[in-house]
């Protein structure tokens, strides 16, 4: 599994075979479902989706992009301790994230747009 941006790279777990935590436009079809994929995408996006909530209740509605932008905002924010916590939490060791996120992890990959970082989750 990788932890990655939740409003984006639609198509990782295609390219990798690897799965990843949750998708924005990945909604689950059962109760449980999207109760354990909201929970996610909070913890992915650093707590975006429980401050955009009573904003699309309220009819402040987002479109799929700029949601997106949102919670990948959100996810590229987080802290190195944050991002640890969220590899311990789904059992994973590797982490991608927007070039400009720096982490003092081992860095396996990086091209003009993601970091991908590894760490020894025996460590964790």
């Amino acid at each position: 599994m990788i932890v990655s941006p939740p409003g984006s790279l639609f198509s990782l777990s295609w390219q990798t075979e690897r799965g990843t935590i949750a998708k924005y436009k990945f909604l689950p079809q059962t109760a449980p479902g999207i109760a354990e994929w909201y929970d996610r995408l909070n913890s992915l996006s650093n707590g975006v989706i429980d401050e955009e909530i009573p904003k699309i209740l309220a009819g402040e509605s987002q479109s799929l992009g700029a949601m997106s932008k949102k919670l990948d905002s959100g996810y590229n924010s987080l802290v190195q301790e944050a991002m640890l916590e969220l590899m311990k939490k789904y059992n994973t060791n590797c982490a991608i994230v927007n070039s400009e996120t720096k982490y003092s992890l081992p860095l396996l990959y990086k091209n003009k747009s993601y970091n991908f970082y590894c760490h020894n989750s025996e460590k964790l």
